[in-house]
């Protein structure tokens, strides 16, 4: 899916190493912002500086290296969608109708906390809160009544046997099968 990042979400991940910082970095999303929230970062400078105690240069270099994972698109690629985009948001933040518009360009949805966003209904909004409430789904572990036969506790016969088995951050359908459905056999020692 394609997520177009607002202002503060990029202010809150210069400000400080927090979780949208961590977020940015890691989302399996693309996310995608419009040219102008270069311009709208430079506004924000003296504040990002004052409030991380970073200076000039190192708030410089945070967003070159959060942008590393971000696809910029031009402005041209939105004119399109400006109007409609300024018909659902102009009169309750002008400054966002270019979010909305790059989100409509790429048939995304907004990250933002700015609750001016929940009053369109063109484009889906996630905040923050989401995005963690969705990694944390997708990352938890298994419950403690699952359990696993010995083999699978033991990474050396494993990776032996399967030398170019790489761990990935989603398993496959076998793999899920296999740890939900495990049972327990004689020869088998489990977790408890």
């Amino acid at each position: 899916m394609n997520v177009v990042i607002d202002t503060n979400v990029v202010v809150s991940a210069l400000i400080s190493n927090s979780a949208t910082r961590e977020l940015m970095r890691d989302v399996n999303d693309t996310l995608v912002a419009p040219t102008r929230l270069e311009d709208e970062i430079d506004a924000h400078r003296d504040l990002i500086g004052d409030k991380s105690g970073l200076d000039e240069s190192a708030v410089d270099e945070s967003f070159a290296r959060l942008f590393e994972h971000v696809v910029v698109v031009p402005d041209a690629d939105l004119e399109p969608h400006r109007e409609p985009a300024f018909d659902a948001l102009g009169t309750i933040d002008p400054d966002d109708v270019i979010f909305l518009a790059t989100a409509l360009a790429v048939d995304g949805a907004i990250w933002s906390d700015d609750s001016g966003f929940r009053k369109q209904d063109l484009v889906p909004v996630v905040t923050t809160s989401d995005l963690i409430e969705r990694r944390q789904s997708r990352v938890t572990p298994p419950s403690s009544s699952c359990r696993l036969p010995y083999a699978m506790l033991s990474y050396r016969p494993v990776l032996d046997a399967a030398p170019n088995f790489r761990f990935t951050r989603n398993p496959g359908p076998a793999m899920r099968t296999l740890l939900t459905h495990s049972t327990r056999r004689s020869d088998d020692r489990s977790i408890p």
